[in-house]
């Protein structure tokens, strides 16, 4: 009878064993995803940013060829990065970088009064 509540108990405690290391490891897994997409997310953004840079430097493009070529160059960093390519992904981080750089722009475009007086405070 002895050994039949040592096997119960031992059986027991290799179930408890067993079902931690399951969650331990299904936690694990779940992080190292989460990680990997924040990789991921950093890498298309850094991609994004170069090559919407190097779009609006083509002179006489059309937006839609700059967007294009913005596109083939995420695609061919992530590429050469080993991530994987979301061309839905790539291009909404490219308008998102559009609309802000219009944003951007817009405010900057006027220049008030004060910004032309020189150092010693007076105008020229």
């Amino acid at each position: 009878m002895e050994n039949i509540e040592w096997i119960v108990s031992l059986a027991a405690t290799a179930v408890a064993l067993v079902s931690s290391a399951v969650g331990f490891i299904a936690a694990l897994v779940k992080a190292i995803k989460a990680r990997d997409a924040e990789k991921c997310r950093n890498l298309l953004s850094e991609a994004a940013i170069g090559a919407v840079e190097f779009a609006e430097k083509l002179v006489g493009a059309s937006g839609e060829s700059k967007k294009a070529a913005a596109l083939n160059r995420i695609a061919a960093e992530l590429a050469e990065s080993g991530a994987q390519y979301d061309e839905q992904a790539a291009s909404d981080a490219v308008e998102k970088l559009i609309g802000l750089s219009k944003e951007v722009n817009a405010r900057g475009s006027y220049i008030p009064a004060a910004a032309e007086t020189t150092v010693g405070g007076t105008r020229d």
